[in-house]
């Protein structure tokens, strides 16, 4: 989950495993230093808005996921992206209703 102030970036992630990240630009460096990485570079930058519905590589399973948005991302802490699961929380489950996510509860 994104929102639609925040302005992202599109990092490559340069070395041995490259890959490419989206994180709010405003935190692009912390999240680079804390998980180490001193190789990479932005190539490019997009409002939350002008990425709704865009499709992103889950980061864990072999799928992709649709960038949603919601109000309560904030840059207080982390990447400025959210996991959104509308079984697990009142503002998760207002986001999921927007865009119609199936309300799943695997834990009993």
């Amino acid at each position: 989950c994104l929102r639609d102030d925040l302005e992202y970036v599109l990092i490559q992630v340069e070395g041995d495993n490259p890959e490419r990240i989206i994180v709010a630009a405003e935190l692009a460096k912390d999240v680079m230093d804390r998980a180490g990485i001193e190789h990479f570079h932005n190539l490019g930058f997009a409002k939350g808005a002008d990425l709704e519905l865009s499709q992103f590589q889950h980061p864990f399973y072999d799928f992709t996921v649709p960038a949603i948005l919601g109000d309560h991302v904030t840059t207080d802490s982390g990447t400025g992206v959210v996991h959104t699961a509308p079984g697990h929380g009142q503002e998760d489950f207002a986001v999921g209703q927007k865009y119609n996510l199936e309300v799943a509860n695997p834990v009993g």
